[in-house]
C-alpha cells in the first residue's frame, strides 16, 4: 500500500500546479519557477526527466510553466503518457493537436479506452475534470504494477482487519459501508464495497452508451467491454 501511497502522492503534488503542454523542446528553467517556492523542486526533477515542457517555447532555455494555470487534457495525457507510457509514444506525421501521440499512447497502453475521449484539438484542449484525472490516475498506478486494493489493512474496532468478502462496519463513526460487502477483482488486485462498485459500474455504462459503433473487444473504463457475439457491453468487475 505504501508504494501506491507514494505514487499518488507524487502526481498530485505534481497536479496541484498547472500542467505544462510544450511539446518537446529543450528547457532548463522557468522564468514563474523560483527557488524559494515550495513546488520548485519538484517541477525542476520532472523538467529534467523531460516529463514537462513547458507552456511557451523556451528561448535560451527558459521557458514558461504557468503554475496557476488550467490543465487540459491533452497535457495530462501528455504528463501520464511520459511518466508511465513512454515507449508508446510515438511520431504522428501531421498531427491535428500536438498532443495527438500522446492520445494515441494512451489509448494503445490502456490509460485510456478509445470510446472514453475524442482526439479532436477541442477534445484535447477542454480543461480535465477531477473525475477524468482520478480514472487516469488509477490506471497510471496499475500500468506501474501498483495494486489499488484501498481498504485492505483498514481495521474493525475490535482490532481485526479487513479481508475480501467481509461485510463493512462502522469505522471510527463512519457508517458508509455499513453492512456492505467488500469485493476485490481478481484481475487488478483492485478492492471497493458494493457501492462503490456500482458507481463505477454506473459511470462506465455512461461512457459506453455514448460511444458509435463499437468493436468487440472494446472497453470503456476499466471493466466494462463490448462483446460483438453478445451484441452490447457487459461489466467485467466484481458483482
Amino acid at each position: 500500500m505504501k508504494k501506491v501511497v507514494n505514487f499518488l502522492v507524487i502526481i498530485a503534488v505534481m497536479l496541484s500546479m498547472a500542467v505544462p503542454a510544450y511539446g518537446q523542446e529543450t528547457v532548463t528553467s522557468f522564468s514563474d519557477v523560483k527557488p524559494g517556492q515550495w513546488f520548485y523542486e519538484y517541477v525542476m526533477t520532472l523538467t529534467g526527466k523531460g516529463v514537462i515542457t513547458g507552456v511557451t517555447k523556451p528561448v535560451n532555455g527558459v521557458g514558461k510553466y504557468d503554475p496557476q494555470g488550467t490543465v487540459t487534457l491533452g497535457q495530462f495525457l501528455a504528463i501520464a503518457t511520459r511518466l508511465v507510457a513512454a515507449k508508446y509514444i510515438k511520431e504522428v506525421p501531421n498531427p491535428r493537436h500536438w498532443a495527438e501521440p500522446n492520445y494515441n499512447a494512451a489509448v494503445e497502453s490502456g490509460l485510456i479506452g478509445k470510446g472514453d475521449f475524442g482526439n479532436s484539438p477541442a477534445y484535447l484542449n477542454t480543461p480535465i475534470s477531477r473525475e477524468d484525472m482520478a480514472y487516469i490516475l488509477v490506471n497510471m498506478a496499475k500500468l506501474n504494477g501498483e495494486t489499488l486494493d484501498l481498504y485492505s489493512g483498514m481495521a474493525y474496532p475490535n482490532g481485526e482487519l479487513l479481508t475480501p468478502g467481509d461485510i463493512g462496519s462502522v469505522y471510527h463513526g463512519d457508517m458508509t459501508y455499513l453492512g456492505q460487502p467488500y469485493l476485490v477483482d481478481k484481475k487488478t488486485g483492485e478492492g471497493h464495497f458494493r457501492s462503490d462498485w456500482i458507481a463505477i459500474s454506473s459511470y462506465e455504462a455512461e461512457l459506453a452508451i455514448k460511444t458509435r459503433n463499437p468493436k468487440d473487444g472494446q472497453r470503456v473504463g476499466y471493466w466494462t467491454v463490448y462483446f460483438e457475439d453478445l451484441g452490447g457491453w457487459y461489466w467485467t468487475g466484481p458483482r
